[in-house]
């Protein structure tokens, strides 16, 4: 099968998966055992996941349809200040576990807003991100802090290292680079700590920094992935994989490996 002819199967199932809103479904569960009988959802990180991901891809008929449908949803999905909650607005799981809206789905929601439908992300939606970013710092110029609330308040402050690269990604696009975010996100590279709350997976967390990091420690992140392949040559799981080699690739990274 060439490029051209898996790309298109793979478009076209996500199409086919597609809801009729524009966004789609997970499905989660405690352990590998669980997901024979998953809890589903619709949330509007699965949308920001897949629409990121495909927005480098060539133009096709199958990617204009799955963009349009999916950049419906999220302008769908925004508040008036322009950010963005993990559930779904007015889902039931809105109703029974409720959170505030956050900057990860926020940027992530952004991020391919700018890819996909650059017009929508306009003037008056970036002096939006800038007074929202602003209102979020945990230190001037980052990182920031997740969720979006009162800071008043005396819980919800987290500072998650996947949600700051995912910051960051959305800056890269519109060429802004914050030096302090980016020595936090250096800092956490040089010790190799790549932990998450929200991401128990390191490979999602440098996937995520690679999206935007062109920075002195690209090397450190390399060997972090070489080490941890298997002798079978994979990094274990499927996905895993995946978020692997497509990592190195943004790297650079050229060895046999790939």
């Amino acid at each position: 099968m060439n490029t051209h002819t898996a790309r298109e199967k793979a478009l076209s199932y996500v199409l086919r998966v597609q809801e009729k809103d524009g966004g789609w479904k997970s499905a989660t569960a405690a352990d590998t055992a669980g997901m024979l009988q998953p809890a589903v959802h619709t949330t509007t990180f699965a949308a920001t996941l897949i629409l990121n991901a495909i927005a480098a891809l060539p133009d096709s008929l199958l990617k204009q349809s799955i963009v349009r449908r999916g950049v419906a949803y999220l302008r769908t999905e925004a508040s008036t200040a322009w950010t963005y909650n993990y559930w779904k607005r007015g889902s039931s799981d809105a109703k029974t576990t409720v959170y505030p809206d956050d900057t990860d789905d926020t940027f992530c929601a952004l991020a391919a807003l700018s890819q996909l439908a650059p017009t929508v992300v306009d003037g008056t939606v970036l002096a939006k991100s800038v007074a929202l970013l602003t209102a979020q710092e945990a230190a001037v110029g980052g990182p920031y802090r997740t969720w979006i609330i009162d800071p008043k308040q005396k819980r919800w402050h987290n500072i998650d290292i996947g949600v700051n690269s995912n910051i960051a990604y959305f800056l890269s696009l519109h060429g802004i680079e914050l030096p302090r975010l980016t020595a936090y996100v250096e800092h956490e590279i040089e010790r190799e700590v790549y932990a998450s709350e929200f991401y128990h997976n390191p490979y999602l967390v440098i996937y995520f920094i690679s999206r935007f990091y062109t920075g002195k420690n690209k090397e450190t992140l390399i060997s972090f992935l070489l080490k941890k392949r298997t002798k079978g040559g994979t990094w274990g799981t499927v996905l895993d994989t995946a978020l692997a080699l497509t990592t190195l690739i943004r790297l650079g990274y050229t060895g046999s490996v790939i």
